[in-house]
């Protein structure tokens, strides 16, 4: 099993280095999210390369559009995907709606 190393960033760094980026002219909060989920995703390919069944939990904020992105792109990749979303459709926030 891959333990995952203890936090890189904190949750308001995290939040700081969004923010930057999408200050940014060339780049949306979108595009930052499909860069963030495709990156997601090589990630869990290259330390689960067995894998073909995923679950994803998606919230209410930018995270769940991560999780929206990874659950598409593991199914265009052929993966079999269960998507738990946690809130309703018209509760998503952000770049997520």
């Amino acid at each position: 099993m891959y333990i995952l190393p203890t936090k890189l960033y904190s949750a308001q760094q995290a939040r700081d280095i969004d923010r930057i980026a999408q200050e940014r002219p060339s780049i949306t909060g979108f595009q930052l999210m499909t860069k963030a989920a495709e990156a997601a995703f090589e990630a869990m390919q290259e330390h689960y390369p067995l894998a073909k069944n995923i679950s994803v939990l998606c919230g209410a904020g930018n995270n769940a559009g991560d999780g929206y992105l990874i659950a598409a792109i593991a199914l265009k990749a052929g993966y079999s995907v269960q998507l738990v979303s946690l809130v309703a459709e018209e509760k998503l926030q952000g770049d997520a709606a």
